[in-house]
């Protein structure tokens, strides 16, 4: 059932897009990995594609509401489903998870038409707003998803990077200061000059 007028979608997604930037910090996940970076990329791109949304609070009118839906939903289950697909959940959980669902349920829940007041781009005759280069909501959604998998990809692959070179290096510590402790210490032989002589009886 869809109840929440996109007015009030529209204040939350801009919420949303600032707490998600936040988050790392509030919450104390600020570590500089995948877990940090995600919620920040994701809390941008919200803030982006609701300025081009077609609704109360966009400023171009290019995303009909459906296509700014969609993005939302899509969104909110990577973030959501985050700490396990990037093998984070040892370090946190609750905020992804928590703002992933949310994202999800608004979504699910927000009316499809915007009000009377939105659609800055609306022909002065009180139609439609036409869709900037008359794309269909299947391509926009299509490229949203495409900016989103990437950016998460290319954290992915950057993070799992230094993990393992962390590893890596804590590991040949390890290694090292075992070895130390294993061997045992040797006592320098005496050489001629310092051996001492036993006079002859």
């Amino acid at each position: 059932m869809r109840m929440i007028p996109t007015r009030i979608h529209a204040i939350a997604d801009y919420a949303i897009g600032v707490l998600l930037i936040v988050s790392p910090w509030l919450f104390g996940f600020a570590t500089g990995g995948i877990a940090q970076w995600l919620p920040m990329v994701l809390g941008l791109a919200v803030i982006v594609y609701s300025l081009l949304t077609r609704y109360e609070l966009g400023l171009v009118g290019a995303i009909p509401m459906p296509a700014h839906l969609w993005l939302d939903g899509i969104g909110g289950a990577l973030l959501a489903v985050s700490p396990w697909l990037f093998g984070f959940a040892d370090v946190v959980i609750w905020p992804h998870l928590i703002i992933g669902l949310v994202e999800i349920v608004a979504a699910l829940t927000t009316e499809t038409e915007p009000g009377l007041a939105a659609a800055p781009a609306r022909h002065e005759a009180g139609g439609e707003a036409p869709i900037l280069g008359n794309r269909t909501i299947g391509g926009i959604v299509a490229a949203g998803l495409a900016v989103i998998a990437v950016a998460a990809i290319a954290l992915g692959i950057w993070y799992g990077g230094g993990g393992d070179t962390d590893q890596v290096a804590e590991t040949s510590s390890q290694q090292s200061s075992e070895q130390r402790v294993a061997e045992p210490d040797t006592v320098e032989p005496p050489t001629p000059e310092n051996a001492e002589t036993t006079p002859a009886s």
